[in-house]
């Protein structure tokens, strides 16, 4: 790795974190290649979130804190914290405040980006590392991969790159207008998705961040932009993995609708892929449940 690493900013959005967010800047800041600054994007919160975050900032000029007059949601947030980081941060690293990253994972991020040098190839515009998805009671599931250059048909069928293991070039992340603030769940998968179209990604096979999963997020869906995100990439997902691949991404998403109560979306998502593959047991069960659930209803 070059003796003179790039200037990367870590971008943090936040809302109500009071409790965690600590625990997320420390781990930018034991970074062993250092972030030129921290930027912490509290999303009008109603707790301590900037009260922590300033203390933290007095012991560590990196640390910026920037407040949104209105909550506006973390996709706004991010984008914000990207405009406001140093015109000289050429890279972007979010990072969720409620996650954290082991001390090496720039590092070795850099070090991906080193080898793609030295093999004379394009620089990527994203590396993105494996994570942990760690619940509350303990339970872990790991996410990797290895796949690298153009990513994008395995962007579209499994979902291993999340906003807190990738290192993202800054030109890239503005090419494609950042985060789409209208897509309120799954915004983080359409973000890859679309930045996967536009650029050739590195990967780095560890687990390098620890993506924190609560009790209450299963119930707090808020999918009002789900249709725009289905609409924009059901066609790339037909097109890179036919009609079994459209119809498990239809399925997964209606099971986030049956579970947020919302059954007549579920109960759509599910019919148009049991259309397109009829032997989707998955689909099956989450059209039943929909069915059961309407069921109880009237």
């Amino acid at each position: 790795m070059s003796s003179d690493p790039p200037a990367i900013a870590a971008v943090i959005p936040a809302y109500n974190r009071g409790a965690l967010i600590e625990r997320s800047i420390r781990s930018a800041q034991a970074q062993t290649v250092p972030m030129r600054e921290i930027v912490v994007v509290d999303d009008r919160s109603t707790d301590d979130t900037a009260e922590v975050v300033e203390r933290l900032a007095a012991d560590d000029p990196r640390i910026r804190l920037v407040r949104h007059e209105r909550n506006g949601g973390p996709s706004r947030a991010r984008n914000t914290g990207v405009r406001e980081a140093s015109p000289e941060c050429r890279w972007i690293a979010p990072l969720d405040s409620d996650d954290e990253w082991m001390p090496t994972k720039t590092e070795r991020q850099l070090e991906a980006l080193e080898r793609f040098r030295r093999a004379g190839l394009p620089e990527p515009g994203c590396v993105y590392t494996g994570h942990v998805e760690r619940e509350s009671d303990g339970t872990e599931c790991i996410r990797r991969s290895a796949a690298e250059g153009d990513v994008l048909a395995d962007v579209l069928d499994d979902f291993c790159q999340i906003p807190s293991g990738v290192l993202v070039r800054r030109d890239r992340y503005d090419a494609i207008g950042g985060m789409d603030p209208l897509i309120t769940s799954g915004e983080d998968h359409d973000f890859v998705i679309r930045l996967a179209g536009s650029t050739t990604f590195a990967a780095v096979d560890e687990v390098l961040a620890i993506r924190h999963m609560h009790d209450s997020e299963q119930n707090s869906w808020n999918l009002a932009g789900m249709p725009r995100f289905i609409e924009r990439h059901a066609a790339a997902i037909r097109k890179h993995h036919g009609r079994d691949g459209l119809a498990r991404f239809l399925f997964r998403y209606a099971n986030l609708y049956q579970h947020s109560g919302d059954w007549r979306a579920g109960l759509r998502l599910a019919a148009w892929g049991l259309w397109l593959s009829p032997q989707g047991k998955f689909g099956v069960w989450v059209l039943w449940r929909c069915l059961l659930q309407a069921a109880g209803r009237r």
